[in-house]
């Protein structure tokens, strides 16, 4: 996280959110806020037409990975 928070381009942002969109362990409920804040920024990205519906994709792996008791 601290990599992804760090990085200055989208592009370099989008290739840390990438593995951690599909990682189940290691997570806090503090790393889980920051990685969806950066995510919803992400929605402003500019892009192709097709980079929003690939966040939507990317948001719901990314929710997957999620315990439902920690969804809110």
């Amino acid at each position: 996280m601290r990599l992804l928070e760090e990085s200055v381009t989208q592009e370099d942002k989008l290739r840390f959110i990438m593995p951690l969109r599909l990682q189940t362990k290691g997570w806090t409920r503090c790393l889980r806020e920051q990685f969806f804040a950066t995510l919803g920024k992400a929605y402003g990205w500019t892009g192709g037409r097709s980079l929003s519906k690939y966040f939507v994709t990317i948001v719901e792996d990314a929710l997957a990975t999620v315990a439902e008791k920690d969804k809110e």
